[in-house]
This record gives C-alpha cells, sequence and structure tokens, in this order.
C-alpha cells in the first residue's frame, strides 16, 4: 500500500455510502449467506439525524473509500437514569484493503470520539451463526 490510510469522517452522499456497504457485503457474503441490503434511505433513516456526521467513520486512501463504522447516538435508560450510548455497526472494509489494520484503525477512532462526546456504553451488533460471517 503507497499511500497512507486516514481515519475521517465520511464525506460522501448516502447513496455512496449504500452503494460501498452493498459492494463490501456482496463480495463477503454473496451465495453463502443471507445479508441485509441497506438502501441509501435506510442509512439516512437510522443515521442522518446526527446532522454533524461525527459518528461516521471513514477510512481513505487519498480520495479511495476503503473502509467504514457506521454510528449514531442511541441513548439508553437503566432504571431512572439514562446513559449516553451510541450503536455501532455496519463495518465494511474493501477487500483491496483488507490485511492493513483498516478495521483496528476505524474502531481506535470509535472509541477516541466516543470518549469525547462522552458516550459511556457502546452497542454494537454481529452476525453470528453462519461460518461465512466476518464477525468476532
Amino acid at each position: 500500500m503507497t499511500a497512507t490510510i486516514e481515519i475521517r469522517t465520511f464525506s460522501g452522499t448516502w447513496d455512496e455510502l449504500a452503494e460501498f456497504v452493498h459492494r463490501v457485503w456482496s463480495h463477503n457474503y454473496a451465495g453463502k449467506m443471507s445479508f441485509p441490503g441497506w438502501t441509501a434511505e435506510y442509512l439516512n433513516w437510522q443515521l442522518g439525524h446526527d446532522a454533524n456526521r461525527d459518528l461516521l467513520l471513514a477510512a481513505y486512501q487519498g480520495e479511495a473509500l476503503a473502509g467504514v463504522l457506521l454510528g449514531a447516538d442511541s441513548p439508553v435508560q437503566i432504571g431512572p437514569r439514562v446513559v449516553p450510548a451510541s450503536q455501532w455497526s455496519w463495518l465494511s472494509v474493501a477487500p483491496d484493503f483488507r490485511g492493513f489494520g483498516i478495521a483496528k484503525l476505524l474502531d481506535e477512532e470509535r472509541v477516541r470520539r466516543s470518549r469525547e462526546r462522552g458516550t459511556e456504553l457502546i452497542i454494537s451488533y454481529r452476525y453470528v451463526g453462519s461460518k461465512h460471517s466476518r464477525a468476532e
């Protein structure tokens, strides 16, 4: 890999984001297991309420999108207390960029931004039950 990977806020459109995630997940799972086909409208509905898009993390090599990890604020009520929380999922790393620690870099940035925002709880989803799932 010639250029450095930079982690920053996703700068594209909802259509570009949906296309990237769909392309990566199709590469990983098509013909092997079922997986959601998230649309631009869905991602905007689920993640678009964070006006500054601070929780839409992206890994870029130059202007090439290499990976994403997407989140949304999602406070959780525990007894009488509302805990600042965020939901994270949609981890997608383009096949050409695997093996370069991009998922780790995205996770480190997620932790940094979560601390900065005062998030106390992180909720994430993983697909389990298939030998083809790339989830831990």
